[in-house]
């Protein structure tokens, strides 16, 4: 018989016989029933004695609402203590009015009492306890009526939460093989960049058979496809539209998002959890009491971005940040990244961990272009208007360009405040004429757009996640000029863009020397073609997909 394997001393006078029960029964031993069997107390102590019906025994009250705590806490799971915390408190509360109206108050707060002085010693034995156990809560723990003296009522209150009980701890089915959450903390589907990303995922796990639940925030489009399920968290009244980057909006919607799930993974079984961007810390935490496979989705590096964008400067809430993503990855099983500057930065925070570089966004299967010919030169840029982008820096650099070729600038994507205050900002430049805005166009239209540029550019400010944009304009065959940063230096490698300091300048002498150059436009497009074929080449997304949910391999 093991050592360890006592009554224990602290659960004095109630629930000791229950905890030795327990613990036997966890380490996988058998716990055998005598009915024939009888124990008699030689020195009974009627204050605890049910023995008649004149009245509930006084110091029941204090041992059982003090021991039924502190076996809870040396012996269940994580997971077993949230998701039974809703019924505990409900029990409780029912507890405190029973003491009440027994005239016992005193006696249940004096168990509390005495529950908090000995919380310590509970929390520093339950370490111990659970390293040893070889059968988990969910084998060992069912839902029973509860245990009510001889003369209280059945009512209408016992049968309710009985009942309760028994769905909230029976509802959840094992997780069926292949199974996946996916969260998006995005308004999805919106031509975006993440949301692109995010699809292509869905279709990869959609064609390979799997079950997928897509979580994701309010407004977007819905998409269809086979097995996919799209719930969306209510809208907030107080909140219209949620922009790209960090926004009080999205930190709104992000608990929201914590409160769902707060909900719906106790009754609800997933072999795996896609979280995406922020939504794998919530995840992170979510992953402490359930089992499932968490694969963050990196989109880009939180910390980072934040402190770079200085829309956050307090520095204890930018480290806060940093912390947190830290933790995220460190419990995760498998990381997705776009770049490999953020792959960089994963494997250098949880050295082994699986990481994986992928996200090569859906691109028409369209050959190389050729510009439409024609008098004017045509500058397109295609993305969202966000400031990090540097269509305001792209604008400024046109004028020069303008005065020395025969050139427009088309600019796809944006929403119509953007639109209106960047058109404000042509007038200014004196070149409205020049400057045509389509706003927001699908992928195809977008991409035809692009095959038919002479010149196409990514002005971006500041250093974040590979734009998908860029993915797009390779594949289009036409010549790239981008701003100098480091994710544009990684993808646009071997002469497949020019790269230039991010200043209107710089920027402006450099789409001068392109449209001034056919051979020179005829040798980038080539190198840029090139590029993105070997990258979709080397990228078998429904592969990685599931080398990084662990499973065994990809359906058909």
């Amino acid at each position: 018989r093991p050592a360890d394997l006592r009554f224990d001393e602290q659960l004095d006078g109630a629930c000791e016989d229950a905890d030795f029960a327990f613990r036997l029964a966890a380490r996988g031993l058998a716990v055998a029933y005598a009915p024939r069997a009888a124990v008699t107390h030689l020195n009974p102590a009627p204050a605890m004695e049910l023995s008649g019906e004149t009245g509930y025994p006084v110091s029941k009250f204090f041992f059982q609402s003090r021991n039924r705590r502190w076996l809870t806490l040396k012996n269940f799971e994580l997971g077993t203590l949230l998701r039974a915390l809703p019924l505990h408190l409900l029990l409780e509360a029912a507890t405190a009015l029973f003491a009440a109206s027994e005239g016992e108050g005193l006696n249940y707060l004096r168990g509390w009492a005495s529950f908090m002085r000995g919380l310590p010693r509970a929390m520093a034995e339950r370490p111990g306890r659970l390293v040893v156990r070889v059968v988990k809560d969910r084998e060992l723990l069912t839902s029973r009526p509860l245990s009510l003296r001889p003369s209280a009522p059945s009512g209408l209150a016992a049968a309710v939460f009985n009942r309760l009980c028994s769905f909230w701890w029976g509802a959840p089915a094992p997780a069926a093989p292949g199974r996946v959450l996916f969260l998006a903390p995005q308004p999805f589907y919106r031509l975006r960049g993440m949301c692109l990303a995010q699809k292509k995922c869905l279709e990869s796990l959609s064609a390979s058979g799997r079950e997928v639940h897509l979580v994701a925030f309010p407004l977007g489009s819905d998409i269809r496809l086979p097995g996919l399920t799209i719930s969306r968290l209510p809208r907030l009244p107080f909140i219209g539209d949620i922009p790209i980057g960090f926004s009080f909006a999205k930190l709104f919607y992000d608990a929201v998002l914590f409160f769902y799930l707060l909900g719906h993974l106790p009754l609800n079984r997933y072999a795996v959890v896609h979280a995406c961007e922020e939504a794998a810390v919530i995840a992170a935490f979510f992953r402490l009491f359930f089992d499932f496979r968490l694969v963050y989705d990196m989109d880009d590096v939180l910390s980072r971005r934040l402190e770079l964008s200085g829309r956050v400067r307090v520095r204890p809430l930018l480290a806060a940040v940093r912390l947190l993503e830290r933790s995220a990855l460190s419990a995760a099983d498998s990381v997705l990244t776009n770049s490999a500057d953020t792959a960089a930065y994963a494997e250098n925070v949880c050295p082994g961990k699986q990481v994986f570089y992928d996200h090569v966004p859906p691109v028409p299967d369209l050959a190389p272009g050729a510009p439409a010919g024609g008098t004017l030169k045509v500058i397109t840029y295609a993305g969202n208007l966000e400031p990090y982008q540097g269509v305001s820096m792209l604008l400024d650099a046109l004028p020069a360009v303008l005065s020395r070729v025969a050139a427009r600038c088309v600019i796809i994507g944006g929403e119509p405040g953007q639109i209106a205050a960047l058109r404000a900002r042509a007038e200014g430049l004196g070149i409205s004429g020049s400057v045509e805005w389509r706003g927001k166009r699908d992928i195809e239209e977008t991409f035809c757009v692009l095959q038919a540029s002479d010149v196409l550019v990514s002005p971006m400010v500041e250093d974040k996640a590979v734009p998908s944009k860029v993915y797009m304009y390779m594949a289009a065959g036409r010549p790239i000029v981008a701003t100098d940063t480091a994710n544009h230096r990684s993808l646009l490698r071997d002469g497949a863009g020019v790269i230039v300091e991010p200043a209107a300048g710089p920027l402006a002498a450099a789409l001068l020397r392109v449209l001034s150059d056919e051979r020179m436009r005829r040798e980038l497009a080539q190198k840029a073609h090139n590029v993105f074929a070997r990258i979709a080449a080397a990228t078998d997304l429904r592969s990685v997909l599931a080398r990084a949910y662990g499973f065994r391999e990809a359906k058909p």
